[in-house]
């Protein structure tokens, strides 16, 4: 049996008693914002504790080797210490990939680089098993056919896609790695088939 990544885990969505009070004027908000499904999704901790290793290795060779030759620090030494912090940083951004529901839209991707689409701009989703080759690795990459693709290792290349069409009538193609592909994708489709007007622009695009 598979162990769970510990970096990893689902938060079920548990709607707020109706008999709790809201202050007043921050019901929209709250109402929009609710959140129906999130998940996050992190690198295998092996592949973690390697990336640590090989920077604070790296890191402490230009803090501590001027000490251990010279007898005293060096500015490019440090210099090039902060470069490589800053590189292992952001590297750790991409570690964790977190994808939410909210009442109104789908958010997905990494802390500082991630993507909101509200369901009416949505008129397609699918789960689909990708070629790694295609993106040339993981982070945030751009495939052959225009698919912009946010991933992970250990995602098996199983990924959720979906098809948008934004406000200038433009449509883009996105995927991300999912816990659960499946149930992200029945929950999109729940929302893309509400109403008359979401019917007539579903069959407008085929």
């Amino acid at each position: 049996m598979k162990k769970q990544d510990p970096a990893s885990k689902v938060i079920a969505f548990r709607p707020r008693p109706q008999h709790q009070q809201k202050p007043p004027g921050d019901e929209r908000q709250k109402t929009a914002d609710s959140i129906e499904y999130e998940e996050t999704l992190g690198v295998p901790p092996w592949v973690r504790y390697i990336l640590y290793a090989v920077f604070a290795l790296i890191i402490g060779y230009f803090v501590f080797a001027p000490f251990v030759s010279n007898g005293q620090g060096d500015a490019t030494f440090l210099l090039l210490a902060l470069v490589f912090a800053l590189v292992a940083w952001t590297v750790h951004l991409f570690l964790t990939l977190k994808v939410t529901l909210t009442s109104d839209a789908i958010r997905f991707g990494f802390y500082l680089f991630s993507t909101k689409i509200p369901y009416k701009q949505i008129v397609d989703c699918s789960v689909i098993r990708y070629n790694l080759m295609d993106y040339l690795g993981w982070g945030v990459r751009k495939g052959p056919t225009g698919i912009t693709m946010y991933n992970l290792p250990g995602d098996q290349q199983i990924a959720v896609k979906i098809l948008v069409r934004d406000e200038d009538d433009q449509r883009k193609e996105y995927a991300f790695s999912a816990k659960r592909p499946q149930v992200i994708c029945k929950k999109l489709q729940a929302h893309m088939f509400q109403g008359p007007e979401r019917k007539e622009k579903q069959f407008s695009t085929k």
